[in-house]
C-alpha cells in the first residue's frame, strides 16, 4: 500500500475514534473511580503534588502516566477515552494470547470487563503487562498486584527454570 493509502486509513481511523469518543462521552454514566480517584490523582501528579493525598489512590505512581492526557480534557471526554482504551487493550491482549474474534467479543462484554470500564478502573494496564516482556510487564502487573500476582509468580518460576538466581535477578531487578 502506498503512502496516500496509509494516510487515508489513518485519517478514517482518527475520524472513527473521534466519533466513538464523542458518542461515548454523551452516553456513558459517570465512572466512580475515574471521577473520584484516578483523574484527581493524575491532575495532582501533573501539578507536582502527591497523588497519594487523593483518598482511594493506592497504586504505583507510574500507573498515572498514561492517564495524564486523559485528565487534561473534560472529565466526560477523558472517561470515554479511558473506556475506549479499555476495550482496545483488552481486545489486543486477548488477540495476542490467541483468542479468536468470538472469544474476544465475549470477553469485552463480560461482567468484569464492563465493570472496569464503567468504573474507570486500571485493569487494562495490568492486562497489557501480561503480553509484554517480563522486565517491562512487571511494572504493569504491580499496578494492581491482586490481579497480576499469578503472572508474576509464573514469570518467577520461568526465570528460575531458565537460569536460576542470575536469571531471576536479571528479570526482576528493574522492578
Amino acid at each position: 500500500m502506498n503512502i496516500k493509502g496509509k494516510v487515508v486509513q489513518i485519517s478514517l481511523l482518527a475520524i472513527v475514534v473521534i466519533v466513538l469518543v464523542g458518542a461515548m462521552s454523551l452516553v456513558l454514566p459517570p465512572a466512580v473511580d475515574w471521577h473520584s480517584v484516578f483523574r484527581p490523582a493524575a491532575r495532582r501528579l501533573l501539578s507536582g503534588q502527591s497523588p497519594y493525598e487523593v483518598e482511594g489512590f493506592f497504586n504505583a505512581p507510574w500507573a498515572l502516566l498514561p492517564l495524564i492526557p486523559l485528565a487534561l480534557v473534560p472529565e466526560n471526554i477523558g472517561r470515554a477515552m479511558l473506556a475506549l482504551l479499555n476495550l482496545v487493550i483488552f481486545g489486543h491482549v486477548a488477540r495476542r494470547m490467541g483468542a479468536k474474534l468470538l472469544a474476544i467479543s465475549f470477553l469485552l462484554v463480560s461482567p468484569p470487563v464492563l465493570h472496569g470500564i464503567l468504573n474507570g478502573n486500571l485493569d487494562w494496564l495490568v492486562a497489557l503487562g501480561f503480553v509484554l516482556p517480563p522486565q517491562i510487564g512487571l511494572f504493569f502487573i504491580i499496578i494492581k498486584p491482586q490481579v497480576g500476582i499469578g503472572v508474576g509468580l509464573y514469570w518467577l518460576v520461568e526465570a528460575w527454570r531458565a537460569g536460576g538466581w542470575q536469571r531471576v535477578l536479571r528479570t526482576f531487578r528493574p522492578v
